[in-house]
């Protein structure tokens, strides 16, 4: 089959054209092992599986259905190659269910996992690591690791230069994880680049001392020569500026600043007009000079760009050594560290091989989204499945993309490799889909209203690349259906005056590299200082009643605003789903609880004292006042908990104690810390603020089942909603100075030059440092044009823009505001609008949905009806590799646990008990020595590493007071016939078709030598029962101490009659004998006994 690629616009139909493709290849082949099908999600690869099994059973079902795909097939291959009639689709789809351990249709990361297990000998990997997600706990502690490494091998200088470089001589909170932030964003570009493009620019020829002196002298004469105090003021500052060698106060200061931006800011030749100064023109001699000291400055300034930019790369360099080695020493793998291996590894991994190891030739490659691949995806992808076999052949691809989609670029996604295709597969034909089966007309006609007037936005004058590339890629999109539909553009007035310094959209200081970066995550965001919340809040109620079970999506541009959305929306008693990743410690309850864990770990946090101070946990911890003397008191007391109860008990008697305090959220918020904190407990360390940097690093998703859903613009990619909207259009762009820009040939090509952030006054004198910073601008401009995109096409029906009012100077003007997409919209879509109205923009029918009907009626992406079939349920594997295991406790279906058994909430009885089974498998018969009471405490120390020595000591009466109870003495007492004595044996036995695992306490073997052997197996239960309820307690063990002599029948090879099962509930000092029935179930086979 001829190679295909397709720039499918939003809502064409792209799943339903993958669908198509891979049926037919399926057709031609008859063999699912030499297709792969790859996509950036789960989801989009579940969608994708489920409808080619879905098209295959609906034409399997039908003749109607076989009609269909017939014909869609038919496009795509020659006719005779397609199935005929039901039965041939029913032939293909049993091939494909047949085959589905051999279907490839996945996500790209789930293919690289498999690379890597096929070929861990040859990557250098003996066992598999635990593949994880970036953002896990695991892989945040491994790069705050490697960055305190990193940064203790700085000089003070350097790091001075750094944390400069980072917050712009800002001060800021929590620093580490700020840092580790900007790090892993530069620590992506470093990897993906030669080290020599770092620094890699031109520099001005250096000014010599005479030069500068004579230049020096000249200004001071005439400045004391010149009548003018404005003139002369400027030309001072200025000389003073060169004295100083203050080369960045030189540029933006006096007199150097005007000669600066008319000699040095623009690539145009000088221009004759005079050079002024304050209106007053200055004198050729000074411009002169002055021109000399703008020179020496821009030697300066650029020598110090280029060592900056070679001193953050070593420090990268020392940033990616220490993180592969602390990935290494935790055994765990990152996604995007599994596909940058595999890609400078790619020789191992031969198509012969491939095939061998996975049983994958592939001769045909499907891939989606094709627009997010990185360069590491790719060169994976098109070295291994692309390369030309030894016949000459090589695979056939299909690729669907759309390059107005490409909003991962912050990430690695390059899409210049969609649109560079053609060097890889010379043979490609290209496809164009602008018919949209998601949007209506009405949308779709603000859509194109918009990207084909981006030439009427002044602020995109200066980026004509970005301009040509969108008029060159744009094409006017149309409905498939005809959907009734609405759009308005509403300015919303602040609800109170908003001064220059909180001004929401106030833009950084543009020479401080990173400026953006350091505003305090944790201030409330811009979004709800003003009214655009509020009044799309009280909208998107209305629009919930006024059409119930249509979908609303709100878009907004960061987490931070979504919170914000979220809040407005509870005011108004309208429940939503917030869809992005948040934090356990967002939730107030949450943050309390990790404020007690703090003051556990140190009793000198007041701050956290305060707060729990201040809080219902103040009762629950007993926190009387903050006194330090209080404050070591409840540290204690928290600390011995969790050593002796663990971190989910004590989490878990915290949230009860402050959940009757919050709503339905934080209940969500406390199960997921209790659900979280269970995870921890394996690698819970003495330290609780090692826990709290654990759970501050823990994303979870808060999804609920209602109409109205909130996330942002980038997480709503590939999804679709009846109605969108979208507050949060004033932001600006980009939204922080990059830490580093880069240069390109070509955009699918490496960088070949990297600077850190060359500031306003470098950039005004050095060409190269403002070519480099311009391109950068214009890729940040190109992605945030794409994401404006990706908003508008997500809306089915209607769709609603809300843009702040301008805030008006006090002569009358409306303030100038940055780049944005408000800046876009009012450009293309606003009109004049009359004198009292906010409605900047309108479009259709605001009534578009009469009926109101009770579900979504939005089209399929794909536009076409699939089948009857809404989804396809693959039933479970009958057969299983392994076995299942199962413990004898669990072999009672009847038996019911609580709640705070299983989450190990109350752990009291449970310590006991494991104390009582070390003590007494520690006596072998009363006739002998029982252990001191110095050996009991060792013993129980190492069944409870965690208890306190003065809590097993109290225990110890109990023990020993237990011993002289009759029932308990019967069980120690040595027998006559003696001939074998088992304490704490472990075995394993096969039982219909599971293994059962488990420790038998004590078991006694007596008998004559020449006799049948008598068995008594006891078991050991601290219960806290009366003796009148042993019996109605003993039921729950039935199955379990049943499980027991069955197994030493099996071990012992004695018959069930010859054994003899007990119960010994300590507590009341009981002995239960349980009644032993043949069991004919299990086999003889699969016995294993680990401690024998």
């Amino acid at each position: 089959m001829r190679s295909l690629a397709i720039r499918a616009s939003a809502g064409t139909g792209k799943t339903f054209e993958l669908t198509l493709q891979y049926i037919a290849r399926l057709a031609i082949e008859h063999d699912p092992g030499v297709i792969l099908a790859t996509t950036f999600t789960r989801k989009a690869a579940g969608e994708m599986l489920d409808r080619i099994v879905g098209r295959l059973a609906a034409a399997a079902a039908d003749t109607p259905g076989s009609s269909a795909l017939h014909r869609d097939i038919a496009t795509i291959v020659h006719y005779d190659a397609c199935p005929s009639g039901p039965q041939g689709w029913a032939d293909l789809l049993m091939l494909c269910c047949r085959n589905l351990h051999r279907v490839s249709v996945s996500t790209i990361d789930s293919l690289f996992a498999r690379l890597l297990v096929a070929f861990m000998p040859d990557l250098g990997y003996p066992a598999m690591p635990a593949m994880t997600d970036d953002k896990s706990p695991e892989a945040a502690e491994a790069r705050i690791a490697a960055l305190e490494r990193a940064l203790l091998d700085l000089s003070a200088e350097d790091a001075r230069s750094l944390f400069s470089d980072l917050y712009g001589g800002m001060a800021v909170r929590s620093v580490i994880s700020r840092t580790e932030a900007f790090m892993g964003a530069l620590y992506d570009l470093a990897v993906s680049t030669d080290p020599s493009a770092w620094g890699r620019m031109p520099v001005s020829p250096p000014i010599p001392d005479a030069d500068l002196a004579q230049a020096v002298e000249t200004l001071t004469d005439i400045a004391e020569s010149t009548t003018s105090t404005a003139l002369r003021k400027g030309l001072t500052a200025s000389v003073e500026a060169a004295r100083a060698r203050d080369w960045a106060r030189l540029l933006s200061r006096g007199a150097s600043k005007n000669v600066a931006d008319a000699v040095f800011a623009t690539d145009e030749p000088r221009s004759d007009e005079p050079v002024t100064y304050s209106r007053q023109r200055i004198p050729e001699e000074a411009v002169d000079a002055l021109v000399v000291l703008c020179r020496a400055a821009a030697h300066q300034l650029e020598l110090q760009l280029v060592q900056r930019s070679c001193a953050l790369r070593r420090v990268l360099d020392d940033y990616a050594r220490y993180y592969a080695d602390e990935l290494k020493r935790r055994d765990i793998l990152p996604f995007t560290e599994l596909a940058r291996m595999l890609a400078r590894h790619t020789e191992v991994c031969s198509p012969a091989e491939i095939a061998y190891r996975m049983g994958l030739s592939v001769r045909h490659l499907l891939l989606d989204e094709f627009q997010d691949t990185n360069r590491a995806q790719w060169q994976i992808l098109s070295s291994v499945f692309l390369a030309d076999d030894p016949h000459g052949s090589r695979a056939s691809v299909f690729c669907v993309g759309d390059a107005k989609q490409a909003i991962y670029g912050w990430r690695g996604g390059v899409a210049a490799i969609f649109d560079a295709l053609d060097d890889a597969v010379p043979d490609i034909l290209w496809e164009h889909r602008e018919q949209s089966y998601r949007s209506s007309q009405v949308v779709l006609d603000a859509v194109n209203t918009v990207f084909t007037g981006l030439d009427r936005c002044d602020a995109l004058e200066q980026y004509p690349n970005v301009l040509r590339a969108w008029q060159t890629r744009y094409r006017p999109h149309s409905a498939a259906y005809p959907k009734p539909g609405y759009v308005t553009l509403v300015e919303v007035s602040d609800c109170h005056e908003v001064g220059p310094e909180e001004s929401d959209v106030e833009t950084p200081p543009d020479g401080d590299p990173g400026a953006g970066h350091g505003t305090d995550p944790e201030e409330p965001p811009a979004i709800r200082r003003d009214a655009r919340c509020a009044w799309a809040a009280e909208r998107i109620a209305s629009l919930n009643r006024a059409h119930p079970g249509r979908s609303i999506g709100v878009l907004v541009r960061t987490n931070a605003a979504a919170d914000a959305m979220a809040l407005a929306l509870q005011a108004v008693g309208v429940p939503a789903s917030i869809e992005g990743p948040g934090n356990l410690a967002d939730d107030p309850a949450t943050q309390l609880i990790l404020s007690a864990m703090l003051l556990a770990d140190h009793p000198g946090s007041l701050a956290e004292a305060y707060h729990v101070f201040r809080s219902p946990l103040r009762h629950a911890l007993g926190l009387q006042d903050i006194s330090f003397a209080h404050r070591c008191s409840v540290s204690h007391r928290i600390r011995r908990d969790l050593s002796t109860r663990g971190y989910t008990a004590v989490v878990a008697e915290l949230a009860h104690a402050v959940s009757p305090f919050g709503g339905p959220r934080t209940a969500r918020r406390l199960t997921r810390l209790i659900e979280a904190t269970a995870q921890y407990e394996d690698r819970a360390t003495t330290r609780p603020a090692d826990f709290v940097r654990w759970i501050r690093a823990y994303t979870v998703h808060d999804l609920t089942d209602v109409p109205v859903r909130i996330m942002t613009i980038h997480q709503a990619k590939g999804l679709q909603f009846d109605i969108v909207v979208a507050p949060d259009l004033s932001s600006r762009i980009p939204a922080a100075n990059p830490l580093a820009v880069e240069e390109r040939a070509r955009e699918a090509d490496p960088p070949h030059t990297v600077l850190a952030y060359p500031g306003e006054q470098v950039r005004k004198v050095s060409p190269a440092a403002r070519r480099v910073h311009h391109q950068q601008c214009e890729r940040e401009i190109a992605e945030a044009l794409n994401v404006l995109y990706v908003l508008m096409t997500r809306a089915a029906h209607a769709l609603y823009l809300v843009v702040p009012a301008p805030i008006i100077n006090k002569d009358g003007s409306p303030r100038k505001r940055p780049f944005s997409f408000e800046a876009i919209l009012r450009a293309t879509l606003a009109v004049e609008k009359a004198s009292a109205s906010s409605t900047l923009y309108e479009h259709g029918d605001p009534g578009w949905d009469p009926e109101n009907p009770a579900r979504s009626s939005a089209q399929p992406a794909d536009g076409a009806a699939l089948s009857t079939v809404d989804r396809v349920v693959f039933g479970r594997e009958g057969r299983r590799r392994h076995w299942p295991e199962a413990s004898p406790s669990e072999l009672d279906a009847t038996a019911r646990r609580s709640l705070r058994e299983m989450l190990r909430l109350d752990t009291t009885a449970a310590r006991q008990g494991a104390l009582l089974h070390a003590w007494y498998q520690a006596i072998e018969w009363l006739d002998m020595p029982l252990p001191d009471d110095d050996e009991l405490v060792r013993l129980g120390l190492a069944a409870l590493p965690y208890a306190e020595e003065a809590w097993l000591r109290q225990r110890i009466p109990e023990f020993r007071r237990s011993l002289e109870q009759e029932a308990v003495r019967s069980v120690f007492q040595r027998p006559g016939g003696l001939r074998e004595l088992w304490r704490e044996r472990s075995f394993v036995v096969r039982m219909d078709d599971a293994l059962i695992r488990g420790r038998i306490d004590r078991l006694v073997v007596v008998g004559s030598p020449d006799g049948p052997p008598k068995i008594i197996v006891t078991d050991f239960k601290s219960d806290s029962v009366t003796a009148e309820a042993v019996i109605e307690r003993a039921q729950h063990y039935d199955a379990q101490i049943r499980s027991y002599a069955l197994a030493v029948s099996r071990m012992l090879r004695a018959p069930l009659r010859n054994i003899t099962a007990r119960l010994l509930f300590v507590v009341p000092g009981v002995v239960h004998d349980v009644a032993i029935h043949e069991v004919a179930a299990a086999t003889q086979e699969g016995i294993s006994c680990p401690d024998s």
